[in-house]
């Protein structure tokens, strides 16, 4: 809602930094890992998370991935970190993440950002929350 107030403010070309002063959108980051660090694409798409000044929330997926969950952990501007720790989510397949990624896009209100993967370049589209 503010986001769009501060969007039609800027096409009017009147002033909106008030506007956006209180936006503090919550950004969800799914990281791509080896089970035990994160990807530097990975910290690319944390990165551009952090552009957007908001909470940080980063999604480590996968089986037998807590130490790359820790290593998350250990990333400057991160408020919290989510750890799927199933065989469902081994090899990240779409079928399966998207449906856990938009469980926690209802909870949270969500951006999503995550890298783009060279191990399963399949694309999961997801619809924004209302």
């Amino acid at each position: 809602m503010m986001l769009n107030r501060a969007i039609q403010l800027c096409r009017s070309g009147r002033s909106f930094h008030s506007a956006t002063a209180a936006f503090n959108p919550k950004v969800l980051v799914v990281v791509d890992h080896n089970n035990e660090t994160v990807t530097d694409a990975s910290l690319s798409a944390v990165s551009a998370g952090n552009d957007l000044n908001g909470d940080l929330t980063i999604l480590v997926a996968g089986s037998g991935c807590k130490n790359a969950a820790n290593d998350a952990a250990s990333i400057a501007n991160v408020k919290q970190v989510l750890l799927a720790d199933s065989e469902t989510y081994n090899k990240q397949m779409p079928e399966n993440m998207s449906a856990l990624i938009n469980d926690i896009q209802q909870n949270m209100g969500s951006h999503t950002f995550w890298p783009r993967r060279r191990t399963n370049p399949e694309t999961i589209f997801l619809e924004s929350p209302p």
